[in-house]
């Protein structure tokens, strides 16, 4: 067995500690070697897969290195992605799992993984349907979620702002109303982005 073998045989194992260090270790080789490692990128994702489904709620930092991993995935494949649709089927599904995780951190990954496939392969992912969730998730008391949310935001307004405007009624008084609660510089400038973007539009 080779030694990505060998991890994903470790990625299983009951203890939480082993599987996440197995995932991580897996996560880093993968970002190390990008396409020279394809061959296996169909086989950590059926890891991936049947971890998300098999692994319990409550052990949070297995899901969450999941989602670290499947982050990475896409990152690898990158603008392939345009043509791979069996891929690309699979990780959208496995980012909108990762996304029904009680746990932001967890939840998190999903979201930033569905924003890298809006970078990669834009015409495939479902906006419409994406935005009333970004504009759920401005409301969070998770900042780093917020954070998230509003850097897709200004992605998606930069691109298509009229789906912005149809698709999340009042987001443009939420984004104003952020502008004067939120503290965070990032933050402030993804809203700002945002929020022009979408001027465009009227």
């Amino acid at each position: 067995k080779n030694s990505v073998d060998v991890l994903q045989a470790l990625a299983k194992d009951n203890t939480a500690i082993v599987s996440t260090w197995a995932l991580h270790a897996i996560m880093l080789t993968v970002d190390a070697a990008g396409h020279n490692l394809s061959a296996s990128i169909n086989q950590i994702l059926t890891l991936i897969q049947e971890l998300l489904m098999a692994t319990p709620g409550n052990r949070i930092t297995v899901l969450e290195c999941c989602g670290k991993l499947l982050n990475t995935i896409i990152s690898a494949i990158g603008p392939e992605l345009q043509a791979d649709a069996a891929r690309r089927k699979r990780l959208l599904a496995m980012c909108t799992e990762l996304q029904r995780s009680t746990s932001g951190a967890v939840r998190l990954t999903g979201l930033n993984g569905i924003q890298q496939m809006i970078i990669f392969a834009p015409q495939h992912v479902d906006i419409p349907t994406f935005v009333p969730q970004l504009q759920t998730t401005l409301s969070s008391k998770n900042l780093q979620l917020r954070c998230a949310a509003a850097a897709c935001l200004r992605q998606i307004s930069q691109r298509e702002p009229a789906l912005v405007f149809r698709n999340a009624t009042g987001i443009e008084s939420k984004l104003f109303r952020m502008l004067d609660s939120e503290n965070d510089p990032r933050l402030q400038f993804d809203l700002r982005e945002a929020i022009t973007g979408m001027l465009t539009a009227l």
